[in-house]
């Protein structure tokens, strides 16, 4: 009876062994071809490490990941391409990154605020059509972190995020270092109502941003583009400020930092809401605005006083006619100085501005619009303070160097100076 008992025991300890083992197993997984990885996703591996150095899989079949996990490309290069859904957390990093699919990763939100679809790029250098694709229907966090992507497809772009109309405000997009090219289009279209942030990048291609919803802010990264392309369908601009309809707001923030340049187009072109309750806003705080080959700082200068607002940064050689076009776009108290720098204004020298009770002006200087005779009273008060100072110090000084009875010709040193009046 003992011995069954202890022979249970030992078989129920071999079998709790085993399925650690088993269950390390189905944690992490080393993959040396296409059969090892497919089996790892239908595994659900929470932990994938690619091992050799090049694996296809049938591009003609998207790869659904709908689990936790971290594909560890590991210096080597994958081609492939994805559907990230369900709320899955999906790190891919370390490695190459191809596919002749359209687009190489797309990302399906979440319905459940708690637990959002999350990808997270890390230290990757990807070549494709297309880039990422965020659907933008439903909570979803993407971060792009050191990498390199190209866009080479006719109008491909890196990010795209896509359903203007309907709109989101779960979706979060970071961007943080890296490159990001595209050959024939934008580099980064915002379509949807997501929340958009880049810092510390490198921006480049035929066109830069397409705005027509959500809010993208950016700061220290260099975006400069040039279109040698002959197909005029493909756009040549900086950047571009095209709301949608049924877009809830379209904001733009260009913070310090940023070095901006177009060699084929204006910088921005502007294309007001086509109806009304828009938000619509392009706020610039710092950076550098360089236009090159004679093109405009923007395309349409007669839309942009409603939505540009300027509070910071540097324009260079900007022209006379196009430091006018700025003027209404200009921030209060700040201005645009001779070398193109947002500055503030300064006051003018000797220039006193009063501000009296209305009831008693009369007439009024054009220089200030102070009424002339507050202006007189104003400085004949100073004259006569200044006055009774220097009455007030002559008598002192006359009593203590001069004692009654003595002569004011005869000269009288007090502290070793001499005093004459």
């Amino acid at each position: 009876m003992r011995l069954g008992k202890v022979c249970g025991f030992l078989m129920k300890a071999f079998l709790a062994v085993l399925m650690l083992f088993v269950t390390a197993a189905a944690m992490e997984m080393e993959v040396y071809d296409e059969d090892d990885l497919a089996y790892a996703i239908d595994e659900k591996c929470e932990n994938i490490i690619l091992k050799g150095e090049y694996i296809p899989l049938d591009f003609l079949d998207q790869v659904v990941i709908d689990f936790d996990t971290v594909l560890n490309l590991n210096g080597n290069k994958l081609f492939s391409y994805f559907q990230i859904t369900n709320g899955a957390q999906v790190t891919i990093k370390n490695g190459g990154f191809t596919a002749a699919g359209d687009p190489i990763i797309e990302v399906c939100g979440s319905d459940n605020e708690e637990r959002p679809t999350v990808l997270i790029l890390e230290n990757l250098k990807i070549e494709a059509s297309r880039g990422i694709q965020i659907n933008n229907d439903g909570y979803t966090r993407v971060e792009v972190n050191n990498t390199e992507m190209q866009a080479l497809s006719y109008h491909g772009w890196c990010l795209h995020i896509s359903n203007a109309v309907e709109g989101n405000t779960g979706v979060d997009i970071l961007v943080d270092g890296g490159d990001l090219f595209s050959a024939q289009g934008y580099v980064i279209e915002c379509n949807g109502d997501a929340e958009v942030s880049i810092k510390n990048a490198k921006l480049g291609g035929a066109a830069g941003i397409l705005m027509q919803a959500g809010s993208l802010t950016m700061e220290n990264t260099a975006l400069v583009t040039e279109n040698n392309s002959t197909n005029p369908s493909i756009p040549t601009n900086a950047i571009t400020f095209m709301p949608a309809t049924g877009a809830n707001h379209v904001i733009l923030t260009l913070g310090p930092g940023n070095q901006i340049s177009s060699k084929s187009g204006a910088i921005f072109h502007i294309v007001p809401a086509a109806q009304g309750g828009v938000t619509a806003q392009i706020a610039i705080t710092g950076g550098t605005f360089i236009t090159e080959n004679g093109h405009p700082l923007f395309s349409a200068p007669e839309e942009i006083g409603k939505i540009v607002g300027i509070s910071g940064g540097s324009f260079p050689d900007i022209s006379p006619e196009e430091s006018a076009v700025l003027a209404p776009c200009l921030n209060d108290n700040m201005a645009v100085d001779e070398y193109g720098n947002i500055v503030a204004k300064s006051q003018e020298v000797g220039v006193i501005v009063i501000h009296p009770n209305e009831e008693n002006q009369t007439q009024s200087n054009p220089g200030t619009g102070a009424p002339i005779n507050a202006i007189a009273q104003w400085l004949w008060s100073i004259v006569c303070w200044i006055h009774s100072q220097v009455r007030y110090t002559y008598s002192a000084c006359y009593a203590i160097i001069f004692p009654k009875g003595e002569m004011r010709d005869e000269p009288k040193r007090v502290s070793g100076a001499a005093f004459i009046f």
